[in-house]
């Protein structure tokens, strides 16, 4: 088996955490990775479908088409990474999703949340990629604006709108916030065993700053069912400190981030 990249160190902790909620599900449909994800899926033993080209491999069908024409059967999971924040329609594409998985079918979803930094995540986050690139540190007042520039032009959902719509439809069995700049970081590195080295130790960084409350938590780990009395169930919920550890300050929970200065950005 070929070394990951350094940014596909990830892939691992995605892996862990989807096969540990797939247990029982054999046939998943995968979106969102580049194929890795399919793949270490496969090799744990699921029958995985994706609709992204790539190297043949067992375990894997690969599919010339997307959700919104798919005419196969219903799977028993799905599993997704990084599609919900880019949804322009995000409730029309989880009405697919719906219709695409079993009664009593698993959704897993694993996100970046764009509106969860505060500025001291941020100037973690810039300072780890001014050391691995040796440019200049970007000034703490800078921070939240290289922020909003680095995702602007994107159409972005945060955590709270993604579980909102997905409470909608579906029964949220768990939902986590984990580690997750180490991995925009990681994709700078060069594909080196130095390089994975340092993804494996920018990681570890991130996760034990996170434990003590350094910085926040930047990732979504969701894990939701479908039953036929959630789909037309109406819910105003929101992300709470028991499944989310709390809103990072200046969040409104729905579009925008607004920095401590008073910038807002908005994520459509």
């Amino acid at each position: 088996m070929c070394k990951p990249t350094p940014g596909q160190i990830h892939i691992e902790q995605t892996a862990a955490f989807a096969a540990d909620s797939l247990r029982g599900r054999p046939r998943v449909l995968e979106l969102g990775s580049r194929g890795e994800l399919a793949t270490r899926l496969a090799s744990l033993g699921f029958s995985v479908t994706t609709f992204r080209d790539g190297e043949p491999s067992a375990g894997v069908t690969r599919l010339d088409t997307d959700l919104s024409t798919y005419e196969g059967d219903p799977f028993d999971a799905i599993a997704m990474t990084n599609v919900l924040q880019r949804e322009q329609d995000l409730d029309a594409f989880l009405d697919d999703v719906y219709a695409h998985l079993k009664p009593g079918g698993r959704l897993i979803i694993e996100e970046l949340d764009v509106t969860a930094p505060d500025v001291r995540t941020l100037r973690w986050y810039y300072d780890a990629i001014a050391r691995i690139t040796l440019a200049m540190p970007t000034a703490d007042a800078d921070v939240e604006v290289c922020w909003g520039a680095e995702w602007s032009g994107c159409h972005l959902h945060g955590a709270s709108r993604i579980e909102q719509a997905v409470t909608r439809r579906f029964s949220i069995r768990s939902l986590h916030r984990v580690e997750y700049l180490y991995r925009e970081v990681a994709r700078r590195l060069l594909d080196t065993d130095e390089g994975r080295r340092i993804a494996l130790a920018l990681r570890q960084i991130e996760r034990q700053k996170v434990a003590d409350g350094s910085i926040v938590a930047t990732g979504i780990q969701l894990v939701a069912d479908r039953s036929p009395e959630t789909r037309a169930a109406v819910c105003g919920a929101r992300l709470t400190a028991e499944v989310s550890c709390g809103l990072a300050p200046g969040h409104d929970g729905l579009h925008q981030w607004r920095g401590p200065n008073g910038q807002t950005f908005d994520w459509g």
